[in-house]
């Protein structure tokens, strides 16, 4: 009788077999006649482990440096928070004053949500910015905006009277606060959402696309771990802005925008949110503050507000509140000018006297620095 082969023979295997045998591990199944379970050489697994662990140590690490070893900005690794943002496509609206003359709006409707387990300061800033180069920024409308509420309420039946009591019950229950009230309310707590509401006035009738911007979404101050093997937790200054691209259609009482789509698959939307990022360097460097002056000239009104904002937070009252060195985010750079060419001097002339305090977080000047 012909014999037949088993492969659970291994001592019948030949020698230039026996490398087969090293990769392949007989299981119970096999030993019941199914087929062999090819599994990967224990010396190759033992690599893989040890370099997941050396992985893990090394995470571990840096961990554990960044806690014993904090920035003089922060004396424990802090989370950095985000704000959940949505919005409602802008609308137009068209408000008609007693003499029946007429002037265009845009508004836009959104949300803001604190996800985090803590309290977290509001700065919100919005702005558009226009293909034709021309930035407009949220304005305060107090009547223009009771009627673009009372749109969206769709209050219009209502007395004026019983409209505005409307309203006002509607702000205290955090819907439809304007930029002015939402910081006025200094902080968005846990687990709280706020609708806002931003209002520009008369945008480019020229202009193809609209970018929306919006800046205080995400904690300015970002941690990094300088390479090995001098491993060091730095904290600096990396503020991000949201921007939205929309493209409208319509003349100029009639125009509504859409997301911007791509032109072969319509379907598809492309450029609808980008992040701006800014790095301007760790805190307590004399170089970030170099950074944040020249930002002052920036043509983008939301990153001239966070320029003006941290070096606010990083210099004393006795340089930021001088009347010749009082800077309007909200004027253009040739308006603000003279403000600017204050701060210029102020650097030139201190940026080698300048020494940080851990304590109070900012740069003070000293005649004789160490």
């Amino acid at each position: 009788m012909k014999k037949i082969f088993n492969p659970t023979q291994s001592a019948k295997v030949m020698p230039e077999d026996r490398s087969v045998l090293w990769r392949r591990r007989i299981s119970p199944l096999a030993e019941r006649g199914a087929a062999p379970v090819e599994r990967a050489s224990p010396l190759l697994g033992r690599k893989a482990r040890l370099i997941s662990l050396l992985g893990s140590l090394l995470f571990c690490a840096i961990f554990l440096f960044a806690l014993m070893n904090p920035t003089p900005a922060s004396a424990q690794v802090r989370k950095r928070w985000e704000l959940g943002f949505t919005n409602k496509t802008p609308q137009l609206f068209t408000y008609v004053d007693p003499n029946d003359n007429k002037t265009n709006y845009w508004y836009l409707i959104y949300t803001i949500t604190n996800h985090t387990d803590d309290n977290i300061r509001l700065v919100l800033d919005i702005c558009i910015k226009t293909d034709t180069n021309k930035y407009y920024q949220d304005t305060w409308q107090p009547i223009i905006e009771d009627g673009m509420i009372s749109r969206e309420e769709k209050l219009g039946g209502l007395p004026l009277g019983l409209q505005k009591v409307r309203i006002k019950e509607l702000k205290a229950e955090l819907k439809y606060l304007n930029t002015r009230e939402i910081r006025e309310k200094s902080e968005i707590k846990p687990k709280e959402t706020i609708t806002g509401i931003a209002v520009f006035k008369e945008l480019d009738k020229q202009a193809k696309e609209y970018e929306v911007m919006v800046g205080g979404l995400v904690d300015m101050v970002k941690l990094s771990f300088t390479p090995p093997p001098d491993i060091q937790a730095v904290y600096g200054y990396e503020p991000k802005i949201l921007k939205i691209t929309y493209s409208h259609e319509g003349d100029e009482f009639s125009k509504h925008l859409q997301p911007v789509t791509d032109p072969v698959d319509p379907e598809k939307e492309v450029k609808k949110r980008e992040w701006i990022i800014r790095r301007y360097g760790p805190i307590g460097d004399k170089d970030t503050l170099q950074n944040l002056i020249e930002s002052l000239k920036d043509d983008n009104p939301l990153i001239r507000w966070i320029a003006w904002w941290l070096l606010r937070r990083m210099t004393t009252k006795d340089v930021h509140e001088k009347p010749a060195f009082t800077y309007q985010p909200s004027l253009t750079p040739n308006e603000n000018q003279k403000a600017i060419k204050r701060w210029q001097e102020w650097w030139a002339r201190n940026n080698e006297k300048l020494v940080y305090n851990q304590t109070d977080n900012r740069f003070e000047i000293k005649a004789n620095p160490e």
